[in-house]
């Protein structure tokens, strides 16, 4: 004969498990909540102004940098873009199939020169001061500004021998960022938000890839 189980038990398993279930809405609404928000977070606005990036090859050939269109995110400003007052430095890229490495250079009075190790698989990472950008405005009514930028790189080196190499350069530019490098800014300091970041992409060919 089976035993039953006093109403009381019953009662109190039953409120548990409303109560589990009534957990797993929730959590599952804040998940929606949070995927929305972080979605809100990514709005853009354009940006009246370029980037530059080129390509060297490793037997001197040096090709003029080629124009990246950027598009700002996060940055709640009270204009409908973002207005660069010049170009952002433009950098000269050079892969090095045999080493598995990337040289970064400026071309510009501010001197800059770096390298780094790409993965086995051809991708680079890399973080580093890219100068000054001058804002036209920042929203802020501070007019013709000044503010150090980084500047990260995710890229893929494709190599079809060392010298012809195509680049894949998935770049965002951090204004008010900066990794320690001293900048001389001669006009008045922008005031953009700490969330604003300027993104751009390209593809460069290496001795014409």
């Amino acid at each position: 004969m089976l035993e039953r189980r006093p109403k009381k038990i019953l009662l109190w398993v039953g409120l548990r498990w409303v109560g589990v279930m009534l957990l797993i809405g929730m959590a599952t609404g804040c998940a929606k909540s949070i995927s929305a928000a972080s979605t809100a977070s990514q709005d853009s606005i354009p940006v009246d102004g370029v980037a530059g990036f080129g390509t060297q090859c490793p037997y001197g050939e040096l090709g003029d940098p080629q124009p990246v269109q950027l598009q700002a995110f996060n940055c709640p400003i009270n204009d409908p873009s973002l207005q660069l007052d010049h170009p952002l430095m433009p950098l000269i890229l050079q892969a090095d199939c045999t080493k598995d490495e990337v040289t970064v250079r400026s071309i510009t009075d501010t001197r800059i020169e770096a390298r780094w190790k790409a993965l086995p698989d051809g991708r680079f990472f890399f973080t580093m001061d890219a100068g000054i950008a001058t804002f036209k405005d920042d929203g802020a009514g501070h007019a013709d500004c000044q503010t150090p930028i980084e500047l990260s790189v995710a890229g893929l080196m494709k190599c079809r021998d060392r010298d012809h190499v195509q680049l894949e350069v998935d770049a965002t530019w951090y204004p008010g960022q900066s990794l320690g490098t001293e900048v001389n800014l001669t006009g008045p300091r922008c005031a953009l938000p700490a969330s604003c970041n300027l993104h751009g992409f390209t593809t460069l060919k290496q001795c014409g890839g």
